[in-house]
């Protein structure tokens, strides 16, 4: 799976509030951290439509904030390019070679996962979440 850079955030008629997204436990400050926060149908028809950020890690962590997110269902998930190659590597079979992680921690399962495994109710007030990175080859 190929990640781009930040992408700005529809206007919306009912501005939300911010999510911060707190990325922990990188294997190493190597390349750069893809972040992704998606609706259900974006996740599961076509993830280009997912709002999406670009951040160098410091101190094997990185953070970022989602501005002005309306009401609804989400998932976050981000992925460690350790080579910076701009995609996710996996082995032959599938499973993923760098770190991941997502929204609500779910425990690591065989494909990819579902967007149930990190759904989340965002409101009008800010949330926080810290994605634990799972993976990666740790320097």
């Amino acid at each position: 799976m190929t990640l781009m850079t930040a992408v700005a955030l529809p206007a919306t008629a009912n501005a939300g509030a911010p999510i911060e997204a707190r990325i922990v436990d990188l294997p190493s400050d190597d390349g750069n951290v893809f972040i992704m926060l998606c609706t259900r149908e974006a996740y599961e028809k076509n993830i280009r439509d997912c709002m999406r950020a670009k951040i160098a890690p410091s101190g094997r962590s990185a953070t970022h904030v989602f501005e002005d997110v309306a009401p609804g269902e989400y998932i976050i998930q981000a992925i460690h390019d350790a080579n910076g190659n701009g995609k996710m590597d996996s082995k032959w079979y599938g499973k993923p070679k760098e770190a991941y992680g997502m929204s609500t921690n779910p425990e690591p399962r065989i494909g990819r996962p579902k967007f149930d495994d990190g759904v989340f109710q965002h409101g009008e007030e800010m949330q926080t979440f810290e994605l634990v990175m799972r993976g990666g080859k740790r320097k």
